[in-house]
């Protein structure tokens, strides 16, 4: 691409940089515009910085709207094109936590919400959020929340 296309003229442009431009009207005290103003910013690494993120988005996505199933790391792996032990230890590199753990936290949050709102039994929200065993669940959740589902629902 020719970055003089549209008559812009810059002779140093690079094509491969991404800026995010901005214009306000400056306005005076009766509403007239007397200018312009442009703010710009450089968008070319924000892809690099956020490509950790957006590559592990199918698993993430998968875990929010499957949580209640039972779901195995292979998979999410799958999803996102990369063997067990590279999805593993990028998920690590990027968020902190293990995709286990992640499943976990996203179950507990969804349990936190059904405990708050619904007269639910605590054994059929733990079924209900994907856990098979209520005291395992207990368990998790007392971990992730510091209190036990029921202390949490009072």
């Amino acid at each position: 691409a020719d970055c003089r296309a549209g008559g812009i003229g810059a002779r140093s442009c690079r094509c491969d940089q991404l800026f995010l431009t901005t214009k306000i009207p400056l306005c005076a005290v009766d509403g007239e515009v007397v200018g312009l103003a442009c703010l710009g910013r450089d968008m070319t690494h924000a892809y690099e910085e956020l490509s950790p993120y957006m590559e592990m988005n199918q698993a993430l996505e998968y875990v929010r709207t499957h949580y209640a199933d039972s779901i195995r790391i292979e998979d999410l792996a799958r999803l996102c094109g990369m063997s067990f032990s590279q999805f593993e230890r990028r998920f690590r590199k990027t968020f902190h936590i293990s995709p286990l753990q992640h499943i976990t936290q996203v179950r507990i949050r969804a349990a936190c919400n059904l405990l708050a709102t619904t007269h639910d039994t605590i054994a059929a929200i733990a079924l209900d959020v994907g856990f098979y065993d209520n005291s395992h669940f207990s368990r998790a959740f007392k971990k992730v929340m510091g209190v036990s589902p029921s202390l949490y629902r009072k």
